[in-house]
């Protein structure tokens, strides 16, 4: 049986509740990232939340994401979504004006230097363009 950081061993219950709460963050995380619904996809993400869950698990206690359930929890969590929603309507609002309005000038963030290099490889490498 696998000991807590303080030493004592666990029971087999509460390291199954833990292996399943990692193995359900892992696999969110890896849907989260890869946004692809292959079988195979699906399958190897599966693998890989295994092993990053057997890999975590000594580390201490997960909070599992059933505890979203609860009222407070979830109403928290629907108020963090509108929260965070509205706030990228807004930007996108706001860089949408500023991409329009032809009064506000954007700033590029390109720095062009001068170079020596005539070939497009050369030229991607150094990413410029020849003066």
């Amino acid at each position: 049986m696998p000991a807590e950081p303080n030493g004592k061993s666990m029971p087999s219950r509460q390291i199954a509740v833990r292996l399943i709460a990692l193995w359900c963050w892992s696999y969110l995380v890896w849907m989260l990232l890869t946004w692809t619904l292959t079988v195979e996809q699906l399958l190897f993400g599966a693998a890989i939340a295994v092993a990053v869950a057997v890999a975590l698990a000594p580390l201490g206690e997960v909070a599992g994401p059933w505890r979203l359930l609860r009222p407070r929890a979830l109403a928290g969590g629907a108020r963090l979504l509108i929260s965070a929603a509205g706030r990228v309507f807004l930007a996108n609002l706001r860089l949408s004006r500023r991409i329009w309005d032809p009064r506000r000038p954007l700033a590029s963030g390109m720095v062009i230097t001068p170079t020596q290099e005539r070939q497009d490889w050369g030229l991607a490498a150094v990413a410029s363009s020849p003066h």
